[in-house]
């Protein structure tokens, strides 16, 4: 069956972004793959066992992994988190859409204009930091980076030649290095190291 996904109508578009569903018929080997961080909120749920499974480096530098439940909410990201491909079975997911100043960040993710989303709202910039750090748990100016990472992430075709001087000007970013920054800091590898494991999931980078 492979990789699929839905954008649902009215009413339930106004809450829900996206559903989507991943499925393989043969067994899957192994392997760790880093979920780049995305700023919405979603739902996963492992349809074939209950248990999710996140992977991390120990002191000493071995990867552990830290078992959860089959059913797992997860909220606005910062930073990437490691998987298992053999948990990728059978999976569904529902992504949410973003809250009221969250949405406004989303329409235009640029660092700048954060000033200006807490004049739309009505606050100060420090009191829209202190709210938004308690219920998206991130600072507006990095969820805002996230998103426009995010953005920039889904509209690259990484099955065609990649112009990443374009695609930095596109994506509002000062030049290529500054794409090859935002590349590293959340996905842990430069634009052609992502773009080279071309896959079903954009935002999964094998390790």
């Amino acid at each position: 069956m492979g990789f699929v996904a839905a954008v649902p109508s009215p009413p339930l578009g106004r809450v829900v972004a996206r559903i989507w569903d991943h499925e393989s018929d043969a067994p899957l080997a192994f392997g760790l793959e880093r979920v780049l961080p995305t700023p919405a909120a979603g739902l996963i749920v492992n349809l074939a066992e209950d248990s999710t499974r996140a992977w991390f480096r120990d002191v000493q530098g071995e990867w552990q992994c830290e078992h959860r439940a089959g059913g797992l909410f997860c909220g606005a990201q910062s930073r990437g988190v490691a998987i298992d491909t053999q948990e990728q079975q059978r999976v569904m997911g529902v992504v949410f859409q973003p809250g009221a100043a969250a949405d406004l960040i989303q329409r235009a993710p640029q660092v700048a204009r954060i000033a200006a989303v807490a004049r739309t709202l009505g606050i100060s910039e420090r009191r829209l930091g202190e709210l938004f750090r308690e219920q998206v748990g991130m600072a507006p100016k990095r969820y805002a980076r996230i998103a426009r990472f995010r953005r920039l992430v889904e509209n690259t075709d990484r099955r065609r030649p990649i112009a990443w001087a374009e695609v930095a000007v596109d994506a509002g970013l000062h030049d290529q290095a500054h794409l090859v920054h935002e590349f590293r800091a959340f996905a842990g590898v430069t634009p052609g190291a992502w773009a080279a494991h071309a896959g079903p999931h954009d935002s999964h980078v094998p390790l």
